[in-house]
Protein backbone atom coordinates (compact mmCIF):
# COMPACT_ATOMS: atom_id res chain seq x y z
CA UNK A 1 0.00 0.00 0.00
CA UNK A 2 2.68 2.69 0.81
CA UNK A 3 6.47 2.86 -0.66
CA UNK A 4 8.72 4.51 1.93
CA UNK A 5 11.35 6.72 0.63
CA UNK A 6 14.56 7.27 2.51
CA UNK A 7 17.37 9.00 1.20
CA UNK A 8 20.59 9.38 3.30
CA UNK A 9 24.38 10.25 3.16
CA UNK A 10 26.45 10.68 6.20
CA UNK A 11 23.72 10.50 8.57
CA UNK A 12 25.80 7.73 10.60
CA UNK A 13 24.42 9.76 14.01
CA UNK A 14 20.48 9.90 12.90
CA UNK A 15 19.85 6.65 10.73
CA UNK A 16 18.96 3.93 12.88
CA UNK A 17 15.90 6.47 14.44
CA UNK A 18 15.00 7.35 11.30
CA UNK A 19 14.17 3.95 10.23
CA UNK A 20 13.29 2.78 13.80
CA UNK A 21 10.34 5.13 13.81
CA UNK A 22 9.46 4.07 10.50
CA UNK A 23 9.74 0.01 11.69
CA UNK A 24 7.60 1.32 14.23
CA UNK A 25 4.59 1.70 12.45
CA UNK A 26 1.37 0.22 13.32
CA UNK A 27 -0.84 -0.78 9.88
CA UNK A 28 -3.34 -2.82 8.86
CA UNK A 29 -1.50 -2.66 5.15
CA UNK A 30 1.70 -4.01 3.88
CA UNK A 31 4.34 -1.40 3.39
CA UNK A 32 7.86 -0.91 1.69
CA UNK A 33 11.05 0.95 2.90
CA UNK A 34 13.13 1.94 0.35
CA UNK A 35 16.84 2.85 1.55
CA UNK A 36 18.51 4.68 -1.21
CA UNK A 37 22.45 4.72 0.41
CA UNK A 38 24.87 7.03 -1.42
CA UNK A 39 28.06 5.81 -0.77
CA UNK A 40 28.76 7.81 2.94
CA UNK A 41 31.93 8.67 4.18
CA UNK A 42 31.42 7.63 7.34
CA UNK A 43 29.33 4.37 8.47
CA UNK A 44 25.65 4.70 7.11
CA UNK A 45 26.10 2.33 4.93
CA UNK A 46 27.03 -0.43 7.24
CA UNK A 47 24.56 0.61 9.50
CA UNK A 48 21.53 0.56 6.05
CA UNK A 49 23.26 -3.04 5.57
CA UNK A 50 22.35 -4.04 8.62
CA UNK A 51 19.06 -3.05 9.14
CA UNK A 52 18.56 -4.24 5.60
CA UNK A 53 19.90 -7.93 6.45
CA UNK A 54 17.37 -8.05 9.89
CA UNK A 55 14.03 -7.03 8.19
CA UNK A 56 14.84 -8.20 4.57
CA UNK A 57 10.69 -8.23 3.98
CA UNK A 58 10.28 -4.67 4.82
CA UNK A 59 13.49 -3.06 3.61
CA UNK A 60 14.84 -3.13 -0.09
CA UNK A 61 18.08 -1.27 0.01
CA UNK A 62 19.64 0.68 -2.81
CA UNK A 63 23.04 0.94 -2.78
CA UNK A 64 24.86 4.03 -4.94
CA UNK A 65 27.39 4.85 -6.26
CA UNK A 66 29.33 7.94 -6.45
CA UNK A 67 30.45 7.98 -10.01
CA UNK A 68 26.37 8.34 -10.93
CA UNK A 69 26.20 11.53 -8.52
CA UNK A 70 24.54 14.09 -10.52
CA UNK A 71 26.63 17.26 -10.51
CA UNK A 72 24.93 20.72 -10.88
CA UNK A 73 27.37 23.98 -11.26
CA UNK A 74 30.23 21.57 -10.98
CA UNK A 75 28.83 20.39 -7.60
CA UNK A 76 27.56 17.51 -6.47
CA UNK A 77 23.61 17.07 -5.60
CA UNK A 78 21.73 13.84 -4.13
CA UNK A 79 19.22 13.87 -7.24
CA UNK A 80 20.14 10.54 -9.10
CA UNK A 81 19.92 9.01 -5.37
CA UNK A 82 16.88 10.42 -5.18
CA UNK A 83 14.68 10.45 -8.36
CA UNK A 84 16.04 6.40 -8.80
CA UNK A 85 14.86 5.63 -5.56
CA UNK A 86 11.45 7.70 -5.85
CA UNK A 87 11.05 5.15 -9.08
CA UNK A 88 11.53 2.07 -7.28
CA UNK A 89 8.48 2.42 -5.36
CA UNK A 90 5.62 0.43 -5.75
CA UNK A 91 3.06 1.57 -3.79
CA UNK A 92 -0.10 3.10 -3.76
CA UNK A 93 1.35 6.02 -1.83
CA UNK A 94 4.52 7.28 -1.58
CA UNK A 95 5.80 8.68 2.38
CA UNK A 96 9.07 10.18 2.79
CA UNK A 97 11.19 10.28 5.88
CA UNK A 98 15.09 11.79 5.02
CA UNK A 99 17.89 9.41 6.75
CA UNK A 100 18.07 12.89 9.07
CA UNK A 101 14.34 13.18 10.55
CA UNK A 102 12.47 10.64 12.05
CA UNK A 103 8.48 9.82 12.97
CA UNK A 104 6.91 10.19 16.43
CA UNK A 105 3.25 8.98 16.04
CA UNK A 106 2.85 4.77 15.12
CA UNK A 107 -0.19 5.21 13.16
CA UNK A 108 1.37 7.78 11.21
CA UNK A 109 1.40 5.60 7.83
CA UNK A 110 -2.18 4.86 9.09
CA UNK A 111 -3.77 8.11 9.15
CA UNK A 112 -2.69 9.40 5.98
CA UNK A 113 -3.93 6.51 3.82
CA UNK A 114 -7.25 6.62 5.63
CA UNK A 115 -7.31 10.56 4.74
CA UNK A 116 -6.30 9.62 0.88
CA UNK A 117 -8.28 6.56 0.33
CA UNK A 118 -11.66 8.77 1.03
CA UNK A 119 -10.41 11.70 -0.57
CA UNK A 120 -9.67 10.89 -3.88
CA UNK A 121 -9.34 14.02 -5.13
CA UNK A 122 -6.20 14.67 -2.73
CA UNK A 123 -3.01 14.52 -4.21
CA UNK A 124 -0.94 15.18 -1.36
CA UNK A 125 -1.74 14.71 2.52
CA UNK A 126 0.85 16.46 5.37
CA UNK A 127 0.66 17.33 8.55
CA UNK A 128 1.84 18.78 11.81
CA UNK A 129 5.52 18.24 13.40
CA UNK A 130 8.31 19.90 14.78
CA UNK A 131 11.94 21.15 13.86
CA UNK A 132 14.52 19.82 15.70
CA UNK A 133 17.44 22.64 15.92
CA UNK A 134 21.00 21.43 17.27
CA UNK A 135 23.13 23.39 17.88
CA UNK A 136 26.36 22.08 20.05
CA UNK A 137 25.07 20.60 22.90
CA UNK A 138 22.17 22.24 23.15
CA UNK A 139 18.49 20.95 21.28
CA UNK A 140 15.36 23.12 20.59
CA UNK A 141 12.04 21.95 19.22
CA UNK A 142 10.15 24.25 17.27
CA UNK A 143 6.76 23.26 16.10
CA UNK A 144 5.84 23.88 12.64
CA UNK A 145 2.99 26.63 11.57
CA UNK A 146 -0.44 25.69 11.83
CA UNK A 147 -2.22 24.94 8.24
CA UNK A 148 -5.06 25.22 5.99
CA UNK A 149 -6.68 21.50 6.09
CA UNK A 150 -7.14 21.71 2.66
CA UNK A 151 -5.00 23.67 0.09
CA UNK A 152 -4.09 24.12 -3.38
CA UNK A 153 -0.83 24.69 -5.92
CA UNK A 154 -1.66 28.62 -5.95
CA UNK A 155 -1.36 28.29 -1.95
CA UNK A 156 1.93 26.32 -2.49
CA UNK A 157 3.27 28.88 -4.70
CA UNK A 158 2.81 31.24 -2.40
CA UNK A 159 4.61 29.29 1.34
CA UNK A 160 6.21 26.24 0.43
CA UNK A 161 4.51 25.13 3.91
CA UNK A 162 4.82 21.24 3.30
CA UNK A 163 7.67 19.91 5.17
CA UNK A 164 9.39 16.67 3.69
CA UNK A 165 9.48 14.39 6.30
CA UNK A 166 5.20 15.09 6.68
CA UNK A 167 4.42 14.15 2.90
CA UNK A 168 2.25 11.37 1.70
CA UNK A 169 2.00 11.38 -2.17
CA UNK A 170 -0.74 8.99 -3.88
CA UNK A 171 1.46 7.18 -6.32
CA UNK A 172 1.64 7.49 -10.26
CA UNK A 173 1.13 10.85 -10.90
CA UNK A 174 4.91 11.69 -11.43
CA UNK A 175 6.64 9.55 -14.03
CA UNK A 176 9.23 10.73 -15.74
CA UNK A 177 11.12 13.98 -13.67
CA UNK A 178 11.29 16.92 -16.22
CA UNK A 179 15.10 18.20 -17.64
CA UNK A 180 14.14 21.30 -15.39
CA UNK A 181 14.41 18.84 -12.17
CA UNK A 182 17.42 18.37 -12.58
CA UNK A 183 18.50 22.54 -13.18
CA UNK A 184 16.79 23.06 -10.13
CA UNK A 185 18.71 23.59 -6.76
CA UNK A 186 16.14 21.91 -4.83
CA UNK A 187 14.76 18.58 -4.95
CA UNK A 188 11.79 18.40 -2.48
CA UNK A 189 10.03 21.49 -3.82
CA UNK A 190 9.69 20.46 -7.44
CA UNK A 191 7.96 17.34 -6.13
CA UNK A 192 5.69 19.26 -4.02
CA UNK A 193 5.08 21.40 -7.10
CA UNK A 194 4.58 18.05 -9.49
CA UNK A 195 2.22 16.56 -7.56
CA UNK A 196 0.06 19.56 -6.48
CA UNK A 197 -0.51 19.96 -10.27
CA UNK A 198 -2.55 16.86 -10.14
CA UNK A 199 -5.32 17.47 -6.93
CA UNK A 200 -5.72 19.00 -3.84
CA UNK A 201 -3.66 18.94 -0.91
CA UNK A 202 -4.68 18.31 3.05
CA UNK A 203 -3.51 18.43 6.37
CA UNK A 204 -3.94 16.66 9.05
CA UNK A 205 -3.08 18.91 12.72
CA UNK A 206 -1.57 15.70 13.86
CA UNK A 207 2.22 16.16 15.38
CA UNK A 208 3.65 12.89 13.29
CA UNK A 209 7.28 13.64 12.64
CA UNK A 210 10.64 16.03 13.08
CA UNK A 211 12.63 17.79 10.86
CA UNK A 212 16.19 17.61 12.22
CA UNK A 213 18.11 21.33 11.23
CA UNK A 214 21.83 20.58 12.05
CA UNK A 215 25.25 21.73 10.59
CA UNK A 216 25.20 18.41 8.57
CA UNK A 217 22.21 19.60 6.51
CA UNK A 218 22.25 19.71 2.57
CA UNK A 219 20.32 23.34 3.32
CA UNK A 220 21.57 23.76 6.58
CA UNK A 221 24.77 23.18 6.77
CA UNK A 222 24.78 25.51 3.70
CA UNK A 223 25.73 29.72 3.70
CA UNK A 224 22.20 31.08 3.56
CA UNK A 225 23.11 33.25 1.11
CA UNK A 226 23.46 31.06 -1.02
CA UNK A 227 20.75 29.42 -0.44
CA UNK A 228 18.71 32.38 -1.20
CA UNK A 229 20.02 33.08 -4.37
CA UNK A 230 19.46 29.29 -5.42
CA UNK A 231 15.95 29.87 -4.78
CA UNK A 232 15.13 32.93 -6.26
CA UNK A 233 16.80 30.92 -9.53
CA UNK A 234 14.26 28.16 -9.00
CA UNK A 235 11.18 30.29 -8.81
CA UNK A 236 12.60 32.14 -11.88
CA UNK A 237 12.93 28.91 -13.51
CA UNK A 238 9.64 27.93 -12.69
CA UNK A 239 8.31 31.00 -13.88
CA UNK A 240 10.50 30.31 -17.38
CA UNK A 241 10.01 26.95 -18.57
CA UNK A 242 7.45 24.66 -16.25
CA UNK A 243 3.95 26.83 -15.04
CA UNK A 244 1.67 29.24 -16.84
CA UNK A 245 1.35 32.45 -17.33
CA UNK A 246 -1.71 32.47 -14.62
CA UNK A 247 0.82 31.41 -11.62
CA UNK A 248 3.29 34.01 -12.43
CA UNK A 249 1.55 36.08 -9.82
CA UNK A 250 2.33 33.98 -7.21
CA UNK A 251 5.71 33.05 -8.16
CA UNK A 252 6.20 36.87 -8.32
CA UNK A 253 5.97 37.23 -4.99
CA UNK A 254 8.16 34.30 -4.00
CA UNK A 255 11.24 36.20 -5.91
CA UNK A 256 10.35 39.54 -4.45
CA UNK A 257 10.42 38.00 -1.25
CA UNK A 258 13.97 36.44 -1.74
CA UNK A 259 15.70 39.42 -3.21
CA UNK A 260 14.14 41.36 -0.11
CA UNK A 261 15.97 38.86 2.32
CA UNK A 262 18.91 38.54 -0.07
CA UNK A 263 19.50 42.09 -0.14
CA UNK A 264 18.72 41.77 3.78
CA UNK A 265 21.02 38.98 4.38
CA UNK A 266 24.50 41.53 2.58
CA UNK A 267 24.94 43.62 5.45
CA UNK A 268 28.04 45.14 4.73
CA UNK A 269 28.39 43.70 1.13
CA UNK A 270 27.27 47.44 -0.93
CA UNK A 271 27.36 45.74 -4.27
CA UNK A 272 25.11 42.97 -3.36
CA UNK A 273 22.69 45.11 -1.78
CA UNK A 274 22.63 47.32 -4.97
CA UNK A 275 22.04 44.71 -7.32
CA UNK A 276 19.11 43.10 -5.01
CA UNK A 277 17.66 46.43 -4.49
CA UNK A 278 17.92 47.37 -8.09
CA UNK A 279 16.46 44.41 -9.25
CA UNK A 280 13.14 44.94 -6.37
CA UNK A 281 13.09 48.30 -7.80
CA UNK A 282 13.20 47.67 -11.67
CA UNK A 283 10.79 44.60 -11.26
CA UNK A 284 8.38 45.41 -8.46
CA UNK A 285 7.76 48.79 -7.72
CA UNK A 286 4.07 48.01 -6.59
CA UNK A 287 6.06 46.79 -3.16
CA UNK A 288 7.19 50.19 -2.70
CA UNK A 289 6.53 50.36 1.32
CA UNK A 290 8.73 47.66 1.85
CA UNK A 291 11.54 48.75 -0.73
CA UNK A 292 11.57 51.95 1.25
CA UNK A 293 11.85 49.66 4.76
CA UNK A 294 14.92 47.72 3.61
CA UNK A 295 16.41 51.01 2.79
CA UNK A 296 16.10 52.37 6.35
CA UNK A 297 16.90 49.16 8.33
CA UNK A 298 19.81 48.51 5.90
CA UNK A 299 21.19 51.96 6.53
CA UNK A 300 20.44 52.41 10.09
CA UNK A 301 21.94 48.72 11.23
CA UNK A 302 25.30 48.54 9.09
CA UNK A 303 26.21 51.25 7.43
CA UNK A 304 28.17 54.54 8.39
CA UNK A 305 27.71 58.22 7.84
CA UNK A 306 29.93 58.21 4.59
CA UNK A 307 28.63 54.91 3.28
CA UNK A 308 25.07 55.95 3.85
CA UNK A 309 25.68 59.02 1.55
CA UNK A 310 27.29 57.36 -1.13
CA UNK A 311 24.45 54.41 -1.34
CA UNK A 312 21.41 56.59 -1.06
CA UNK A 313 23.54 58.79 -4.22
CA UNK A 314 23.60 55.14 -6.08
CA UNK A 315 20.03 53.80 -5.08
CA UNK A 316 18.23 57.47 -6.53
CA UNK A 317 19.81 57.08 -9.54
Amino acid sequence: MVSVRVITYNHESFIRQCLDSILSQKTNFPFEILIGEDESSDQTREICIQYAEKYPKLIKLFLRSRSDVIYRKGLPTNKFNFRETFKAATGKYIAICDGDDYWTDDYKLQKQVEFLEANQDFAICHHHGYKLIERENKKQFVPFKKQSEVSNLGDLLKDNFIVNCTVMYKAGLVRDFPQWFYESPVGDFPLHILHAMHGKIGYLEDSMSVYRKHSGGIWTGDKSIRRVNEVIEFFELLKSEVLPSKWHKSLNRFIYLYHYRAACIHERNTEEFIDHFNYLKKNFAFHSSKINKIINVYLKYYLGYTLKKNILSRLND
